[in-house]
């Protein structure tokens, strides 16, 4: 949302909050921070694969905060936005991806309201890994092997 100039404004508005590390790190000393890593890429890219990019620096802060962090899987976010699934449109939509590094929005239809289902999971306790990468590989293991169980449902 940040790097589109004009939303970034709208964004900061509405009330949205830059997702930065100092920012991030001065919310933790007071309460709670849910973060939606990677959300728009994962919400219009449905290739049956929860992890479309790789974020590490909000689980870098949890391991050195010590926080726990809570996978959260959405079933069913792809049918919002309906005109992904039009080959053409897709294909727009890849190629807006990998010159700008954004999956800049291209449906012309949508989002529409469907259901969404919502799965949290146990918290992933940095308190039980010596590393930050072990933190880190084992949580993506983690999500992708929910994502499995869920989607079977």
């Amino acid at each position: 949302v940040f790097a589109v100039p004009g939303i970034r404004e709208l964004a900061l508005w509405l009330g949205a909050i830059n997702a930065d590390r100092s920012n991030i790190e001065t919310m933790l000393e007071k309460e709670s921070v849910m973060l939606a890593p990677g959300g728009t890429r994962e919400m219009i890219i449905n290739d049956d694969h929860p992890i479309q990019s790789v974020h590490k620096g909000f689980l870098k802060i949890a391991f050195t905060k010590r926080k726990l962090v809570f996978p959260i899987i959405h079933i069913g976010q792809e049918a919002i936005f309906p005109s992904y699934s039009c080959a053409l449109l897709d294909r727009l939509r890849r190629v807006v991806l990998d010159l700008t590094g954004y999956p800049f929005p291209t449906f012309f239809i949508g989002p529409l309201p469907r259901q969404l289902t919502t799965y949290v999971f146990d918290a992933h306790d940095p308190e039980e890994y010596e590393s930050e990468e072990c933190f880190i590989s084992a949580y993506y293991e983690k999500v992708i092997r929910y994502h499995r169980e869920v989607s079977i449902k």
